[in-house]
């Protein structure tokens, strides 16, 4: 039971970093695609 929690918590940290990443590839995108539009 305890190392199900563990996982839990290391698998929602991932998912947040994840995003996070994500988020911020597609705001650099769109910022470099407005700069050369």
């Amino acid at each position: 039971m305890g190392s199900f929690l563990f996982l839990e918590k290391i698998h929602r940290s991932l998912m947040k970093n994840y995003f996070l990443n994500k988020k911020q590839f597609l705001v650099k995108r769109l910022n470099n695609a407005g700069i050369s539009g």
